[in-house]
């Protein structure tokens, strides 16, 4: 295992996350919807496919819904921080799903657990105070 691939607690490899105000990559983004698609089913909702960046280059965020009564959201990653990135995530899921204030405050509390579980903040006084990948 190279340095920068952790593994979860199945012993699967993982990406390192960079810190929430920095960019999301694409295999962070990737990881992101993997644990929003896990949120999602364990809660019996459906689950978004994600995509970026979305087909107009002017929005920041899209959802797009199939006749099949599936949904699609695109969020673009490049020059946005991480947290509007992941929050853009969040909103989507819980807008594909159509839920009512109570389901969407309960998703979105899960949500947020589930992505904040992916990292851990460093008491090392040379690194940025913000969250970073836990190690398994």
């Amino acid at each position: 295992m190279r340095s920068s691939e952790l593994t979860n607690g199945d012993n699967e490899r993982v990406p390192q996350l960079q810190p929430f105000g920095s960019e999301l990559n694409s295999v962070g983004f990737a990881a992101v919807a993997r644990t929003l698609g896990d949120t999602a089913r364990s809660k019996g909702w459906p689950v978004p496919a994600f995509r970026s960046p979305p087909r107009s280059l002017h929005l920041d965020r899209s959802i797009r819904h199939e006749r099949d009564g599936s949904a699609t959201i695109s969020v673009r990653l490049r020059q946005r921080p991480g947290v509007a990135v992941i929050s853009d995530m969040i909103e989507g899921v819980i807008k594909a799903a159509e839920l009512d204030e109570t389901g969407a405050a309960e998703l979105r509390d899960d949500a947020w657990r589930a992505v904040a579980g992916l990292f851990e903040t460093t008491k090392d006084p040379k690194v940025s105070p913000l969250p970073v990948l836990k190690a398994a």
